[in-house]
């Protein structure tokens, strides 16, 4: 690697390993390098006593834009050969729109798929709506949470 090369970052989490083996893959036919980190026996250092499992991949930051656009381009070919019987045809609007919010615990077809669905059931969504709905849940869960005195055990 040369020493132009950017960090690598988290690019997406994953909880088992044919899904990473799925994202692996086509990192590897497309010649980008990668690490993975499987945490599945580190404790998560924000909540103490809680173990994370999972499987990280990451690349590095210069090649996020690319990587995206070869997972989109390969979840739209995905979409002309899906099953009418994959679970996401039976959420429902607003758990769609979930989907597209919470689009870091979704695969590109998910996500493709449910952009789709919309669109055919009439649902109007613009990628600014989604955003503002993506920074409304991420300020919910970033503020503390309060505990009660009577709750607290020592």
């Amino acid at each position: 690697m040369s020493e132009e090369s950017n960090e690598f970052l988290s690019y997406r989490q994953f909880k088992d390993e044919q899904t990473t083996r799925m994202l692996t893959d086509i990192l590897d036919e497309s010649n980008i390098p990668y690490l993975v980190e499987d945490s599945s026996d580190q404790l998560d250092n924000t909540i103490v006593g809680s173990a994370y499992k999972g499987i990280t991949i990451k690349i590095e930051s210069n090649n996020f834009e690319k990587v995206n656009a070869i997972l989109e381009k390969k979840a739209d070919e995905e979409l002309e050969s899906i099953e009418k019987d994959y679970f996401l045809f039976d959420f429902s609007n607003d758990e769609l729109i979930d989907v597209l919010v919470k689009s870091s615990e979704w695969s590109h077809l998910d996500i493709a798929l449910s952009q789709k669905l919309l669109r055919e059931r009439g649902v109007e969504f613009s990628k600014e709506s989604i955003l503002e709905m993506r920074e409304a849940e991420n300020k919910a869960f970033s503020k503390p949470s309060t505990i009660s005195k009577s709750n607290l055990i020592i």
